[in-house]
C-alpha cells in the first residue's frame, strides 16, 4: 500500500544543493544567534528576511528554495514551534552553525572576530553570555595563527580580574578537546 506523505516528503540533497543547505543553515543560525539573539524565528519576518537576503545574494540556490526545502522537510534540524515560527532543534546546533558561519566570513581577521563575538563581555553582559558558546566553537575552528592573534587581543583587554586569562584558558581547553576527537 502506498502512503501519502503530503508536504512532509523529505528531499534528498546532493552535491552543491547539500552544500547550499549547509551554508543556508549556518547563515540562518548566524542571523538568529548573533543578530536577533534568540532561538525562535519567523523566517518571513522583515528582520530575518532582510539579513538573509544580504547574506544570501549571489548563491546558486534561491533563498526561497532553501527555505522551502529545509522548513518543509523532515530533516529534523529545524523544529516548528508556532504557526510560522521555527527554531533549531537544539541550541548547541544553532551555536555551532553560527560559529561555522562566523569563521567562514571573519575567520582570517582576529580583530573582526573580536568585534563580532565580544568575548570580553561574556561575564558582564547578556550579549556576551549569549555569544560565549559561539566564541568557544569559533576558537576551536580557527587556524593556528588567527587563534593566536585572537587570544592576544583578548589578553590585551585584561581588566586585572583574571577574566581574560580564564577566557583564553577556556579556548585553549576547547582546542585541545577538539583536536583529540
Amino acid at each position: 500500500a502506498k502512503h501519502d506523505t503530503g508536504n512532509r516528503r523529505s528531499r534528498r540533497l546532493q552535491g552543491s544543493a547539500a552544500d547550499d543547505a549547509t551554508e543556508f543553515l549556518a547563515a540562518l543560525a548566524f542571523v538568529c544567534h548573533m543578530h536577533l539573539k534568540q532561538r525562535d524565528f519567523v523566517l518571513s519576518s522583515d528582520s530575518v528576511q532582510g539579513k538573509m537576503r544580504e547574506i544570501w545574494q549571489d548563491k546558486s540556490s534561491t533563498l526561497d528554495d532553501m527555505s522551502e526545502c529545509l522548513l518543509r522537510s523532515t530533516v529534523g534540524l529545524l523544529s516548528r514551534v508556532g504557526e510560522d515560527e521555527y527554531r533549531f532543534s537544539h541550541l548547541t546546533l544553532q551555536e555551532y552553525l553560527a560559529a561555522r558561519y562566523t569563521v567562514g566570513v571573519h575567520g582570517n581577521d582576529a580583530k573582526q572576530l573580536m568585534d563580532k563575538l565580544k568575548p570580553l563581555q561574556s561575564a558582564v553582559s547578556k550579549d556576551g553570555l549569549w555569544n560565549k558558546e559561539v566564541s568557544r566553537f569559533v576558537a576551536g575552528m580557527l587556524k593556528e595563527d588567527v587563534f593566536v592573534q585572537f587570544c592576544k587581543l583578548i589578553l590585551e583587554g585584561d581588566d586585572e580580574t583574571g577574566s581574560c586569562c580564564e577566557i583564553v584558558q577556556d579556548f585553549l581547553n576547547e582546542r585541545e578537546q577538539s583536536s583529540q576527537t
